[in-house]
């Protein structure tokens, strides 16, 4: 598994070392939406592939309804922290309200939007959604991952984290990549590349 925490600018980044490889994006992945319109209740349903790369939205308040702003950091195991595994357990059966682009025809522009894994690829590329419905808005939310992600319960998928990408600072920033080879770490920049990374 690969962890994209970028914004946009990143998610083309990824994509151009993947051509490199000649890698196939557009198998694997099938998600299903569910939207109900909170004015008449009419239900809307859609099915999307969206191959191998995963968008995850991080949620922007707590269950107590206190605003999330804490500064930007991806920790492999933090307990203070949003995991990655609830982030795509989350697109199981979770409603969130969004404001409508596309106003139903009762006039009402609020739903509840239900969506939920169909299938999921061989490779599984997570992009971290920091940017939401606000792009000059950037979440700093942290998160976190283990090094092997089982999706069990709800998919019956494992899945080894191989590397992070990560965006620091505001636009237009800086990337950086940590990678695993064997059992090390190595993170690579610009200039240089760390290894081991401890």
């Amino acid at each position: 598994m690969v962890l994209n925490i970028l914004l946009q600018d990143a998610s083309e980044y990824l994509q151009t070392v993947l051509d490199q490889f000649n890698f196939d994006m557009t198998n694997g992945g099938r998600r299903m939406f569910t939207n109900v319109c909170l004015g008449c209740g009419k239900e809307n349903e859609q099915e999307y592939v969206f191959g191998s790369i995963l968008e995850l939205p991080i949620p922007t308040y707590d269950s107590s309804g206190t605003k999330l702003l804490k500064d930007a950091k991806f920790n492999l195991n933090s307990d203070d922290s949003h995991k990655v595994k609830d982030l795509v357990m989350g697109l199981y059966g979770v409603r969130y309200e969004y404001p409508d682009r596309h106003k139903c025809p009762c006039g009402y522009e609020y739903y509840l939007e239900k969506s939920w894994l169909l299938e999921t690829p061989k490779i599984l590329i997570c992009k971290i959604d920091r940017a939401g419905l606000n792009p000059k808005y950037k979440n700093r939310s942290i998160v976190s991952a283990p090094e092997i992600i089982n999706l069990g319960a709800v998919y019956s998928y494992w899945y080894e984290l191989k590397a992070v990408i990560e965006h620091v600072n505001e636009r237009p920033g800086h990337y950086f990549a940590d990678v695993k080879r064997g059992d090390y770490w190595s993170r690579a920049n610009d200039s240089q590349v760390n290894y081991p990374l401890v």
